[in-house]
């Protein structure tokens, strides 16, 4: 697509060129025959009348509101195709996985996820059966927002997996959104997901990868989240199973441990410190949070606090870092928490 900008003044030109005026600005082969033989099929007024029956957005790089995060990828989208709404949330937060999710991924799942919507992250994963399928479901569950990208078109009948179109209505109505590149009426394509694997890396601040095969495509959303210069987070797993092999070659090759959100936001802090001013300062705080505030008359231990408030330890060190993000409380000496006046 960025051959396709540079090439060309006007998207109309890039419609009407042929062939080989795709070539000669640097499109590769097999793309240009993909798009000529879907151009063929496409009439464009018919093409927006779906696009308004079934109430989809289309955006495209030049628009405003196109994502920050993945305008500044070294391959963007020349447009995306969306339903429901792309969040301007800052904290973005990728959590990818194997298809063939186990019991243990699940707990994984259960213990990432709900903290990070609960602290304000959007949750971005794929739609895939598997630990894809229970992200979007634990932070849905959580009263979050999260947001899928799909290798094929997005209306109602391209849809895929099938077996999730009742969830990607469900992440809709719920305030999140349905993502592709790919116009309506493209079918799924086995090419098309790593393709897509790009958008998921470029959309969100952090990738962490919850069980995962030597060859799973989740260690290629990693690897671009690395070559964008992205956090990387890898949740290790018992060392009998295939599906941690991929989660620990990433901890060999440098990924962060994440065991908790609180790694999560931990490694966002540390990264990414204008983009987490920018979303603390939108945050406000939760009853939870508040309580938390409401308890620090001095400073206290983590340990006291949680005992006070009866909640359990990965909990409460999710929200300390928060409030600290927010610039709410701040560390003091002996382990201890403070309000920051």
């Amino acid at each position: 697509m960025k051959a396709i900008r540079q090439g060309f003044a006007y998207f109309e030109e890039a419609w009407a060129a042929d062939a080989v005026a795709l070539i000669r600005v640097g499109v590769r082969e097999q793309s240009v025959r993909d798009f000529c033989t879907w151009r063929k099929q496409i009439v464009p007024e018919q093409l927006v009348e779906r696009l308004i029956k079934e109430n989809i957005h289309a955006l495209f790089f030049d628009d405003e509101n196109y994502p920050r995060l993945l305008r500044e990828t070294s391959d963007p989208p020349e447009q995306l195709f969306f339903r429901g709404r792309l969040p301007a949330n800052p904290l973005a937060v990728a959590v990818v996985g194997t298809r063939r999710a186990t019991s243990y991924g699940r707990r994984c799942v259960d213990r990432i996820v709900p903290p990070l919507a609960r602290d304000g992250c959007v949750l971005i994963s794929g739609l895939a059966l598997g630990i894809d399928t229970l992200v979007h479901e634990a932070c849905l569950d959580s009263s979050g927002t999260t947001v899928a990208f799909i290798g094929a078109g997005i209306d109602e009948a391209s849809l895929y997996p099938r077996a999730n179109v009742g969830l990607a209505h469900r992440i809709i109505a719920q305030g999140g959104a349905v993502v592709s590149e790919y116009p309506p009426g493209s079918d799924s394509r086995k090419e098309h997901f790593p393709i897509r694997n790009r958008l998921i890396a470029g959309y969100a601040l952090a990738t962490v990868v919850v069980e995962a095969a030597p060859k799973s495509g989740s260690l290629i959303t990693a690897r671009i989240a690395l070559e964008e210069n992205r956090e990387v987070l890898a949740v290790p797993g018992p060392i009998m199973n295939e599906t941690s092999q991929g989660t620990h070659a990433l901890l060999r090759a440098g990924a962060k441990l994440c065991e908790t959100s609180a790694d999560v936001m931990a490694a966002l802090a540390l990264d990414q410190p204008e983009t987490m001013k920018t979303a603390r300062d939108k945050l406000p705080c939760s009853p939870r949070e508040q309580e938390i505030i409401d308890l620090l008359h001095e400073s206290m231990t983590a340990d006291d606090l949680a005992e006070r408030l009866a909640i359990p330890f990965a909990e409460l060190a999710s929200r300390l870092s928060l409030l600290e993000m927010k610039g709410v409380l701040k560390r003091a000496e002996g382990n201890a928490w403070m309000k920051n006046q």
